[in-house]
């Protein structure tokens, strides 16, 4: 249940309060990790400004965001995990500094040719140019598997 007074949650039948409160209390740790991990800290919410966020990570669509993120970002992830090399927090970095690749490459230490190798490579397993393809389903499926690793969902 989104956005409702804890009044209101008391006032039904015992049972049902107790599911509530179970399903809001799991909302709202959802929602608060969350709102760590993207850096909204020193904040008071409701669960309704994120329920973007509680949608994307509800435990009955984990399916779905797996198929997802399978889709988008997989073959890199199983890159990286079979290789020990570090493609996927490269691309984020990538995207979070508005594809500059100047700023990249000071963001994760490395000279500008490392980068841009790293960048081919994830071109390359990806099937797609990182470099010069605006891909928004890419973009997202990076996004959602770091806040899926920081907020364990």
């Amino acid at each position: 249940m989104v956005n409702v007074p804890a009044s209101k949650i008391s006032s039904r039948s015992f049972g049902r309060s107790i599911s509530l409160l179970s399903n809001s209390s799991m909302s709202s740790t959802r929602c608060g990790a969350v709102m760590q991990a993207i850096g909204h800290t020193d904040l008071g919410a409701t669960t309704g400004k994120y329920a973007l966020y509680a949608m994307i990570f509800d435990t009955e669509r984990v399916p779905e965001l797996d198929r997802f993120l399978a889709d988008s970002i997989g073959p890199l992830v199983d890159y990286d995990r079979q290789r020990g090399t570090n493609l996927v927090d490269t691309l984020t970095e990538y995207y979070l500094n508005c594809a500059n690749v100047a700023a990249t490459a000071r963001a994760l230490h490395v000279h500008v040719n490392t980068l841009l190798k790293r960048l081919d490579r994830a071109s390359s397993v990806l099937g797609v140019d990182c470099r010069h393809q605006n891909d928004l389903e890419l973009q997202f499926g990076l996004r959602l598997h770091q806040l899926r690793a920081v907020t364990g969902g």
